[in-house]
């Protein structure tokens, strides 16, 4: 009994061509999938880096300032000066200070992982870092300069814009 391939009878030519023609598509589907893959850890390596560090301090931030009215509003219940005075340096000086920590550590993420903003939010991380240097300018408030309300709320504009973004 004599045995016969499906191969018998096709050119080699034609068995090359399909052979290299697979290979081909082959490559090509692979080098979709492997693109795509690339993006996708891209946007996640966005995300682990910059994007969710950022959500996290802008919530926190949005909180201290939530927290901090609140210890404002019950402190000027109190009539006497110096129990107020009293109240706000134990209790809205905390508040402050953790805020700006939460703003430094936004800004160093921008200046550690400047290739992962996206286009579309280069806006406001301009806006961001130039309230940051405008708030350099007038220390943190604590000259004449800071009577242009332009240099003292730039960054909280910023700020707030961010945190409408993202949050």
């Amino acid at each position: 009994m004599e045995t016969t391939t499906l191969l018998q009878g096709i050119p080699w030519t034609a068995i090359a061509t399909i052979i290299l023609g697979s290979s081909l598509l082959s490559a090509l589907f692979s080098g979709v999938i492997s693109w795509r893959l690339s993006d996708r850890t891209r946007e996640d390596m966005r995300y682990e880096k910059l994007y969710g560090p950022l959500k996290f301090h802008l919530l926190v931030m949005k909180l201290l300032v939530e927290n901090r009215e609140e210890v404002s509003k019950d402190i000027e219940e109190w009539r006497n000066v110096e129990v107020r005075i009293d109240l706000m340096q134990k209790h809205m000086s905390p508040l402050t200070i953790k805020w700006i920590e939460h703003r430094d550590n936004i800004r160093s993420l921008f200046e550690q992982f400047p290739g992962f903003i996206k286009e579309q939010d280069f806006r406001l991380f301009t806006d961001f870092m130039d309230g940051c240097i405008k708030r350099e300018v007038i220390e943190e408030g604590k000259n004449i300069m800071a009577l242009n309300e332009n240099r003292t709320n730039k960054l909280l504009d910023a700020i707030g814009s961010f945190q409408d973004k993202l949050l």
